[in-house]
This record gives structure tokens, sequence and C-alpha cells, in this order.
């Protein structure tokens, strides 16, 4: 330890007081990192896996210029049990609240000054949910963790000076570090009623944040003493300087945390950088965040960003003693269509034999409203299901039968299109196919005017007026809305192809997988136009085995400026990493077919890639054997999500299910993208519900944001970001500031102004699209601006 004269002792102490309180600048960021950068007032995040700087996430509503003082001076940061990130805003002496997944500022949370608070520095959520904030008052104040109220002063005296980082123990009781008296003090939970000083060494100089760690051991830096010191978790001795003194160049360590990773984050002021420690040893591993990255300057605190995923908060299990499953979903304003088949009979319905198809209509609150059991004496399926909202009575539902429900039967099986009113009343089906075996594919798509519908599959034999290419092949079919054929087409390789996955909008896709001579799978995709004519086709392939399960559209269907495609390979793609056996994965093609990114993902045991859902984030789920990190597998195969930005940032993950298998086949968002309601089947039971034998078909919906904000304040950070001419950017910060103002009319519900600056700002894009703003931009751009007026006429 390197020995400090105590004048120097207290000369460090000072200085490194007013730098972390006040706005003088030194010249000396689930599971990402952000890292608080006061000097530039801004909240970095960086990659969790890699320490690449990834955005500035979260800034102040002043942006100092080079060499000024920081405005806000951000010190300490938090998630809240909202999933929102809160920062402490030191020179204002005030609480700022974020949106925790796009950095979006919501409000000030805490006023400056409520309940004396001055210059605040840390703070910490209580088990009680209630807000704890230290104050340069020498206090620790509580705040309501709702409203922001100030509630009492929890904590001060018994040498409390200068109050930093603090955390409630295993003991739930609060432990919060005096700065100046080079200790930790230990206060009731509760009451806030001092216990004891709990630590307190002589290695230890000017402690500044404090967390317990995987051995339930108290952790603590020092400021002054360039080190992290580690006490006994229950009886508060000195174990070790558990990180030696200017370890590895240390200076001044502000901020520490155990990451997802279970490695040790070192956090330096001074130096502007994040190291990385073994948790076991104190071994130093690596400068996470190299000095300076993404312009950190200043860095006074950390944390990572956790796992903010939806819950189920509705859940229906349905069946009868034998084998019952969900394949499709559809989801309008006002109800919920779901599609599948059973062996048995379901409830107020009849059996016709072997399979039947089946239709069901729900609110959105999950009341079943109406059924259909149809069939034969074959087997009968249901794997696409959509409605023309634009036409009433127009649902539309496609499968495959091996009897006749149509005018005959063609073959081994068929394709079947069928169509309902509103009230699950079947007006008319058609059946079609070859004189071989043919199986429906995923999904049914129309026509964005709703005149054609479009179907998939594979065949082993030729549909009229077209070839067989070799074993399997693949096929869409157009067909009008009265049933009667438009146009089709038979397409595929030489080996066999399983799948097909038909996805609509202004243009239609197809995804499949083939088996190669040599026995591999790959995945294809296919762009066709409305008319039945190839546009270009990409094989989606590793050395390993791909299956392709899911298609989505970005930001949407309408507008859509990037092809999501998602399944589960056994190999890796380029830059990614194989996490054992098979993993799921994500890619991002634009409309012309070139691949822009991939994200691959897994457990060390098999994972299966089923649906892609889009939206202006993309989601992938499945099912998986294994355990996700910061999750227990239930039992058998679980159902799993991952939500990525537009871009392939990671936002959440959450993994689900029973103790028996669970598989999810489909998901679909509510209008609103409030919920997103999946369907699929399990062999368990689900919480609350009761196994009705067999597979029982599931409808569980999760809850997400209906908040419009989300959407705009990325929006506005996109375009002014982007680079026009001078005359051109002063109109377009005009139109900024009335998207800046409609966020102010959001707040008071003030819808009508909203839109009107939306619909505004819609019209100075398009007057620049293909000109200064490139039109994939372009189109970017408005797409997002009218889905939030969508959202804000109610979806």
């Amino acid at each position: 330890m390197i020995k400090v004269a105590p004048q120097i002792q207290n000369s460090l102490k000072n200085i490194f007081l007013v730098a972390i309180i006040s706005g003088f600048t030194l010249s000396v960021h689930a599971g990402d990192l952000l890292v608080s950068s006061f000097n530039s007032d801004q909240v970095l995040r960086y990659d969790q896996q890699t320490g690449n700087f990834i955005k500035v996430f979260a800034h102040g509503p002043v942006t100092p210029e080079p060499g000024d003082l920081c405005f806000n001076c951000f010190g300490g940061l938090t998630y809240g049990p909202d999933g929102n990130l809160y920062v402490v805003s030191q020179s204002t002496h005030n609480v700022m609240r974020f949106d925790g997944t796009t950095g979006a500022f919501i409000d000030t949370f805490i006023p400056a000054g409520s309940g004396g608070l001055l210059l605040p520095s840390f703070l910490i959520f209580g088990p009680d949910g209630k807000l704890y904030v230290s104050s340069f008052t020498d206090q620790v104040l509580r705040y309501d963790g709702q409203t922001g109220d100030f509630l009492d002063v929890f904590a001060e005296g018994n040498g409390l000076d200068a109050p930093f980082g603090m955390a409630f123990g295993p003991d739930d009781n609060v432990y919060v570090v005096s700065g100046r008296s080079d200790q930790v003090l230990r206060y009731h939970g509760t009451t806030g009623t001092f216990i004891d000083v709990f630590a307190a060494h002589t290695s230890l100089l000017f402690p500044a944040d404090l967390t317990f760690g995987p051995d339930d051991n108290l952790y603590v830096p020092g400021a002054g003493s360039s080190n992290v010191v580690r006490f006994d978790g229950q009886s508060g001795d000195f174990i070790d300087s558990f990180v030696a003194s200017v370890s590895n160049g240390l200076s001044s360590v502000t901020s520490l945390e155990f990451g997802p990773d279970n490695k040790l984050y070192v956090l330096d002021f001074f130096a502007n950088q994040v190291l990385r420690y073994d948790s076991h040893t104190g071994a130093f591993i690596d400068d996470f965040i190299p000095a300076g990255s993404g312009g950190l300057n200043g860095a006074v605190a950390l944390t990572f960003v956790p796992n903010i995923a939806p819950v189920p908060t509705l859940s229906r299990q349905i069946g009868t003693p034998f084998d019952d499953t969900s394949n499709t979903i559809f989801v309008t304003a006002d109800a919920v269509w779901i599609g599948g088949q059973t062996a048995g009979t379901l409830a107020g319905e009849t059996s016709s034999g072997g399979l039947d198809g089946f239709v069901q209509k729900y609110t959105l609150g999950g009341t079943l409203l109406c059924t259909d059991q149809f069939g034969t004496s074959g087997d009968e399926t249901v794997t696409g299901i959509k409605v023309d909202e634009t036409t009433p009575d127009s649902v539309y539902v496609t499968g495959d039968t091996t009897g006749v429900l149509g005018t005959s039967s063609l073959g081994d099986s068929d394709i079947y299109v069928r169509k309902y009113d509103s009230d699950c009343n079947s007006q008319w089906t058609t059946q079609f196919g070859t004189d071989g075996t043919d199986t429906a594919g995923t999904n049914i798509g129309l026509t964005p005017d709703g005149s054609g519908i479009f179907t998939s599959g594979i065949t082993d034999s030729a549909l009229p007026g077209e070839v067989n290419i070799g074993g399997t092949d693949l096929f869409v079919q157009k067909l009008n809305t009265d049933g009667s054929l438009d146009c089709n087409t038979q397409f595929g390789t030489l080996g066999i192809e399983s799948g097909g996955l038909v996805l609509n909008s202004p243009l239609l896709m197809v995804a499949a997988t083939t088996v190669t001579g040599a026995g591999d799978t790959d995945g294809l995709l296919y762009r066709y136009d409305l008319d039945c004519n190839a546009v270009w086709n990409t094989q989606v392939a590793t050395a390993g085995d791909e299956t392709v399960g899911g298609l989505g559209l970005g930001p949407d269907d309408a507008n859509p400026v990037a092809l999501f495609v998602g399944g589960d390979t056994s190999g890796a793609f380029t830059d990614q990493t194989n996490a054992g056996a098979t993993d799921f994965f994500v890619q991002r093609y634009d409309l012309s077919g070139s691949l822009e990114w991939t994200r691959q993902f897994g457990t060390v045991a098999i994972e299966q890639g089923r649906i892609v859902l889009n939206s202006p984030t993309v989601t992938i789920g499945g099912q998986t054997e294994g355990a996700f990190q910061g999750f227990e597998n239930a039992g058998g195969t679980d159902i799993a999500l991952r939500r990525y930005d537009f871009d392939g940032n990671e936002l959440w993950t959450t993994q689900f299910g029973t103790a028996a298998d669970d598989r999810i086949l489909a998901m679909a968002h509510s209008p609103d993208f409030s919920r997103t309601y999946l369907v699929g089947d399990t062999q368990g039971a689900l919480p609350g519900k009761t196994s009705a034998g067999g597979k029982d078909i599931i409808l569980i919906a999760l809850e997400l944001t209906s908040d419009p904000v989300v959407l705009l304040m990325p929006l506005i950070d996109q375009v002014s970001d982007y680079n026009l001419h001078h005359g051109i950017q002063q109109s377009f910060d005009a139109k900024l500031d009335a998207a800046l103002k409609s966020l102010n009319d959001l707040k008071q519900n003030n819808d009508t102004a909203t839109k009107k600056a939306l619909e505004a700002f819609i019209n100075s894009v398009l007057a620049q699209r293909g000109k200064e703003i490139s039109v994939a931009d372009a189109d970017m751009f408005i797409a997002t601006a009218q889905e939030i007026i969508i959202l804000l006429n109610g979806g």
C-alpha cells in the first residue's frame, strides 16, 4: 500500500469532493453498461461483452460546449422498479428520470431542493420501493418511489460526513459510505436508526461507493487510496485490499459493480475508464472501457442495464383430453383470432374424426367470443389466419387436409383456404393441390388493398402449369377474394424443402428450410412481386444446420425498410459464436436482399427459433431446453423471447414455462403495442390453470409499453443528428421544435396538437425524400411518426 501523508489525504478528499459534487472541470452505460459522464452531462452506453462504446444513452437538456463547466453534472444512477433510469443532477440539486429502454427524458422526478436536497451524489431504490438519495447536507433523504414526493430524513448524524454510495445488505439494513470519515455506517433498513460503524480500515481513504459481492462480503472502493477493500459481510472485519492500490493505473475509484458475467467492474474518475477484475482473486483482467471512450469525461457512477422484460399478464389454457395446438394468431383493434388443430372436441363443438381444424375469436382481455371446429374423416390443420380490417366479415384461414373440405381431394393431402365472417361462420372454402402430398406453410397473406390472398407451402409433385424441380418444392399461390386462382409459382432446389413461411405487404416474402444432398439444412429466403414473379433469393447458411422459423418487416408491414429473418442454427454465423447445441439467430436484410447484421445467442442446450415479430423493434421467440442468464429452466422446454432494437441492440430477454414441455408457435402485437400475444401448446399447466390432458392450447399476453414517448424521443434524436444543408437544417430545426412541443402537449394529453406537429414533420421529410435525406432514412422517419399517430388514435 502507498502511504499518503495526512495533509495530502485531506487535500485529495477535498479535491475529489469538489469534482464529484460541483461544476468544476478537472484536467487530469439487458446487460449493457451505463456510465455517468459528469463533465459532459451524459449517460454513455457500452456493450457488455466487448466494452465498445454504443451511443449516448441519455443527456441533459443543455449540452456543454468544449471547455465549459457541466450544467447538470450527472452523478449516481440506478434503475427503478418501473424499469426507468434515475440520475442525480448534482449542480441543479434534483433527480431526473429517463426511459429505461430508449434513454428519452421523462421528467424531473425529484424537484430541486426537495426535502433540503443539496448536491445529491448517489441514489438507490429500497426493497420497499422508496428512493434513497445521499445529500451534501450529510443526510440520506427518502422519497416516494412512485411520485417523487419527499417523505423524511432517513439517516443523519453519528459521524455521517459526505455520504455517497449506499446499499441494502443481506440483513436488509442500509449501508452508507461516509467519505470524509473513511467509514461505512449501518442504519436500520426501515426506521433509519443508527446501528454502528460497520467497517473502517487504514487502507481505505475516502470511500465513494460500496457493493455486496457474490460471496456476500462488502466491497468498498477508496477514491483516495486508489484501491478496493473487502470486508466480511457479517462482521465488518477487514479481509484484504481486494484490488491493490493503484493496480494497473487506478487513480480514483468512484464506483464499482459486479456484472452479469460475475466480474468486478471498477470505475476510475480521473482516468475516465472502467477496469475489470476477477471476482474470486481480484486479479486484473483488462481495461474494459478504455480511457475517454465515447467522450467519457469525469466518470462518476456505473450500472448495468437490467433485463427489463415484460411478464405474462393474461393466460388461457384450452384443451381436450387429447392433443390440441394453436399455430397462428392475428390481433385486431378489438379481438384476438387464433387457429390450430385438435384431436378431441372443443367445448360446444363436434369432432369430425382424426385431427380437426379450429378457429377461435377472443376479446383483447381473453374472453372467448366464438369457435368453429371443422374437418373431415381425415386430418386438418390451421396454419395461418389473417383479418382484412378494411372489409367487414373478411377473416381468411389456411391449412392442409387429407379429406375433402372443398369440392374434391386431389392427392394425399391438399391445401385449403377458408373465409369466415366476424362471428366464426364459414363463408366459403376452396381446396387445391397436386396428385401428391401438399403441406401448408405458416401464415397467410393479403395484398395491401385486400384484393388478393397469398398462401405457401411445399409439394412433392407439381402444381398445374409447374414442374417439380426435385424432392419437395416450395410454392406460392395467389387467390382472389372469392377463392378463385389468380396466379401460382413453384420453385426450390434439387434437395428437399420444408416450411414455406409467407409474409405480405407491398412485397411478398417466402422463407423455408432446405435439406441438401449431404444431409445439411440451410435457410432459404425468396422475394416475389404481387403477381407471383421472382425478384431475388438468398441462402441463410453456416457450416452447421439452419432452420428458418420466422419473418418480419420493419418498422411495419405497410412501410418496410428492412426484413428480419429468424430461426436456429447449430453453426456460427460470421462474427458470432455458438453457445452450444443449437442457438437462436435473427438477421436484418435490406429489401434488395443484402445482409445488414446478424445476432446469434443461446444456452449450452438446444434452442428452436420459431417466430419473428416486427414493430419499431424486432422480437424472436421459440423454446429452449436450457436457461438464459438470470433465469431457471422450469422443466422440459421453456418459452423464450428476446427483443432487439432496429440496429440489433438487445433490449430484453425473458423465459418462462411449466414443469413440462411448452412451445410458442406464433405471436402478434396489439395495434397499440401495449401487449404481445403468444399462442402454442403446453403439456403442463400454466399458473392457476389445469391440464385437460395431452397437449393443451395456450394463449398468453405479455404487457409492453403503449407510451408514444418511447417512439418519439428516439425519432427526435435521429433527425437532429442528420447532416443537412444550412437552410434545410433550419427548416428541420423548426419541425424538431414542433416535435418537442408535441411532447409537452403529449404530457398534457393534448393528442390533437401532437398529431398536427407530427403531420407537419412528415410533410417536411417527404419534401426532402431522395434529396437531402435518403429514401430509406426518410421512409423510416415517416413510418415511425405514423406509428406514433396510430398510437394516439388508439391503434
